[in-house]
């Protein structure tokens, strides 16, 4: 009869494996109706309905598997189950019970839920605790840097990605932190040389490409800004803010032109781009044979509330 229950509920992982969530289902209650407290099919079965969204199903099917075997798996997952039902103080509590019985993979989700619930000091901790005692990871130092960053301690942020740096030189995400930080410093050819690094191991990344744009602009380099920004809309073009604000910039060069192109190509894929409408108005009315379009468009931002509705009326009287 256990075997039976064994092959029965491995077929049943084979169908969830293969998303056939029903068959899987069916599997794993054949196997309950013979051995209704088979913690192994109750554990299967709460990460199913965890899949199917029934959060509270699954927390009871895990609460039954624990309480049947109390392992760190076991906690781990009913944890998770509380998390989808943001009871966050118990989940902590699950997640801490599956750490002390040794399952390490239990730091990530508490971290997680510490970054989801704002809890950063603890947060902070977490990470460290995890550095200093279960992996070097570059990728945990990396997080617990945006971690100090997100409470403005710039300085920790630092010196751990510099630690980063050390261990992985070619690590893209990590030069892309330390030029965030020496630009919220003003500290801009520290800056600089840090994302052209971080570009150099990792040229199509976009958080990367905006950062440069701002540190180019910064440093009044309109010429490296557009290219950087190009680079960006090459690779997403439906990126409308960064489009709209290459336009901007083109405006305040005297390349109208180009800048109208911009802005027509963003209004026509995006008609409700409020910044779009006020600078493409705003070159229209200045021209005798676009103003009736200029003053169209410039009346639409007057009917709402919106950060350019005064500038419009403003350009309108």
């Amino acid at each position: 009869m256990i075997t039976d229950t064994k092959e029965i509920n491995n077929q049943g992982v084979l169908h969830f494996l293969n998303h056939d969530f029903e068959k899987a289902k069916n599997n794993y209650f054949k196997v309950l109706n013979i051995d209704s407290d088979n913690a192994t099919t109750l554990n299967n079965l709460g990460l199913l309905y965890l899949q199917e969204e029934k959060f509270q199903e699954a927390e009871d099917v895990f609460v039954k598997a624990y309480n049947q075997s109390p392992n760190a798996t076991y906690a781990l997952n009913l944890g998770h189950s509380l998390v989808y039902q943001n009871r966050h103080e118990e989940a902590e509590k699950y997640y801490k019970i599956s750490l002390n019985k040794g399952d390490n993979a239990a730091w990530k989700s508490l971290v997680a839920l510490y970054e989801f619930t704002n809890q950063t000091d603890k947060a902070i901790e977490a990470l460290s605790t995890i550095i200093i005692q279960v992996s070097v990871e570059v990728s945990f130092k990396i997080q617990l840097a945006k971690n100090y960053i997100k409470k403005e301690l710039y300085q920790e942020a630092l010196d751990v990605l510099q630690l980063a740096r050390l261990q992985e030189k070619s690590e893209y995400e990590v030069w892309y932190y330390i030029a965030y930080i020496h630009f919220k410093n003003r500290n801009f050819n520290l800056a600089k040389k840090a994302i052209e690094t971080s570009i150099e191991f990792h040229n199509s990344w976009e958080k990367s490409l905006h950062l440069a744009g701002a540190i180019s602009m910064t440093c009044d380099d309109v010429e490296s800004t557009l290219a950087y920004w190009d680079e960006l809309l090459k690779n997403n073009p439906a990126n409308y803010v960064v489009r709209v604000d290459k336009a901007v910039v083109l405006l305040g060069n005297k390349r109208e032109d180009e800048a109208l192109k911009e802005l027509q190509l963003v209004l026509k894929k995006d008609t409700n781009n409020l910044k779009a409408t006020y600078y493409l108005g705003s070159i229209y009315i200045g021209k005798k044979e676009t103003r009736q379009k200029g003053i169209e468009l410039l009346s639409l931002l007057t009917k709402t509330s919106n950060p350019y509705s005064a500038k419009a009326k403003e350009l309108l009287i």
